[in-house]
């Protein structure tokens, strides 16, 4: 590399940074990343420093510290060893780090290990092992490579009748429904997400060959791993919205987890204190009690008890201070809405400490106002406002985007249609409480209202309806109800494009299904 002056050693660390102003011109770099990594370092207990030369380059090092894991090796885990000794397992994955990795993890279990990093080769190298009568069991390939993807492969793999019957693993990098259901479709039996536990990949290979009894007519995924290391549970559910309602039933219910809805804080301050939970899902927006007043009283109640049952807000995308309030009301984690099953599960297993590491879990972006009370600074402004740049001559397909919230909230089309009825049904009450606190000068009720609908639409991708809500929500922050009244007009002619499109979808697959 062209090594760092001794003197900005130690401001590469932080972050934005690079040696000169000229760096990022010259090597694309942003300056985040060794500022990443310090930091995740320095939470493992660890250092981080550089040795470098100008002109010759330079040599990181970094220490962390880990702590033997107290998990028992399951009874069954030598018989199941056992049975995958001598498995042959061939390995498609364009880094060649990550081929590496998963073979040192196969071969500690005796398997017999080949590697290649392009897509295309897979098939000659599965053609040459068939004809020798060595052919492959098994097929861990990765989701995204250049030229020729993995899923390219899997399907090249099941179309060759010559191939064999080896087992294909699909590992990416996320969790979508999507790739969920392109594994259905070409017969791939496991998802697989990075970074792989090598317990998580020990037990997929056994599940998915059949070796411990599993059904194998569904595809394994990270997801589906997450939820079912969570014990189920009992959870209060403090939500006002019945989209938002019926979204977290559709996600916990089918994991066995016992859920009571209050609608507002008041209730269930009464509630808690009326019956013991394991979880609290706490709105931080509600009528007649908000989420972190009701935090605050259940805390003082808890007090009395010695007891303390974990909370987690529920707010979308959260502003700036909000995260902040949220902690210091006494909440222990919160998630985003439109809730996402994965970060969901994620964020209740690091509150209820029943995972094995201190999780890193991303936070809610918040949301900065500038004078104009426009928002800035949102890492993921986008996913609400990012339609803003566009022009406002957007044709009927931009309304809503009934695909990606299918993939996104990661539940069956079935259960968004039945959440798309209530959403017909709730959105004009709640235009008609923002009309009203416009009237009234009810700023307070204006932010509850906009927001409850900002979420509700958010969760279709439905990004125009959910920006106009947004603005409202910020202007009763705010307070600029004169503001405010000019833009319901613009509200008033998203949802009057929204709320058809939704119906419309909603009666043609159903009409398709009939």
């Amino acid at each position: 590399g062209i090594g760092i002056p001794e003197d900005k050693q130690q401001q590469i660390f932080q972050a934005f940074e690079q040696v000169d102003e000229s760096m990022a011109r010259r090597f694309s770099g942003t300056g985040l990343g060794l500022a990443i990594a310090s930091r995740l370092i320095e939470m493992m207990g660890g250092k981080i420093w550089v040795n470098s030369e100008v002109g010759k380059g330079s040599e990181f090092h970094f220490t962390a510290r880990f702590e033997l894991t107290e998990e028992e090796v399951p009874a069954n885990e030598p018989l199941l060893k056992a049975e995958l000794d001598g498995l042959r397992v061939l390995i498609v994955d364009d880094n060649q780090t990550n081929c590496q990795i998963l073979e040192e993890m196969l071969r500690s279990w005796n398997m017999q290990t080949q590697s290649i990093n392009r897509g295309s080769d897979a098939l000659d190298v599965m053609r040459a092992s068939q004809q020798a009568k060595h052919p492959f069991d098994l097929v861990l390939v990765d989701a995204n490579m250049p030229v020729m993807d993995g899923f390219s492969v899997a399907k090249a793999i099941k179309q060759d009748t010559t191939l064999g019957s080896a087992v294909i693993m699909m590992i990416t990098s996320s969790d979508r429904q999507g790739e969920i259901s392109r594994c259905k479709e070409l017969g791939i039996a496991a998802h697989l997400i990075k970074p792989l536990k090598q317990s998580e990949l020990f037990n997929s290979i056994a599940e998915t060959l059949g070796m411990n009894g599993a059904p194998q007519h569904e595809v394994r995924t990270a997801t589906a791993e997450l939820a079912r290391r969570i014990p189920p549970l009992t959870i209060l559910l403090a939500e006002d919205s019945l989209v938002n309602q019926k979204l977290a039933l559709a996600l916990l219910e089918p994991h066995g987890h016992d859920i009571s809805v209050v609608l507002n804080g008041r209730d269930a301050v009464k509630e808690r204190k009326a019956r013991d939970f394991d979880l609290i899902l706490m709105d931080v927006q509600m009528p007649e009690m908000d989420g972190l007043e009701a935090t605050r009283q259940i805390r003082e109640f808890e007090q009395e008890t010695g007891e303390h049952v974990p909370i987690i807000a529920m707010t979308a995308h959260a502003m700036k201070g909000d995260r902040e309030r949220c902690l210091e009301a006494g909440m222990d984690g919160y998630v985003s809405k439109p809730v996402r099953v994965r970060e969901l599960f994620t964020t209740i297993e690091d509150c209820l400490h029943l995972n094995t590491a201190e999780a890193l879990t991303e936070e809610i972006p918040i949301l900065e106002l500038n004078e104009e009370g426009d928002a800035v600074n949102a890492a993921d402004h986008n996913s609400i406002t990012g339609q803003s740049e566009q022009s406002d001559d957007r044709d009927t397909e931009n309304i809503i985007d009934w695909q990606q919230a299918m993939e996104k909230s990661e539940i069956p089309a079935e259960a968004l249609n039945e959440l798309g009825q209530i959403f017909l049904t709730e959105a004009p009450k709640l235009l008609s409480e923002i009309r009203e606190a416009l009237k009234d000068n009810d700023a307070k009720s204006l932010r509850r209202a906009a927001h409850t609908l900002k979420s509700s639409a958010a969760l279709f991708e439905a990004h125009p309806a959910a920006e106009a809500a947004y603005k409202l929500e910020l202007m009763g922050k705010e307070k600029k109800l004169s503001e405010a009244r000019e833009a319901l007009e613009n509200l008033d002619r998203e949802f009057d494009r929204l709320l058809p499109a939704v119906a419309d979808h909603i009666e043609s697959t159903t009409s398709e299904k009939e």
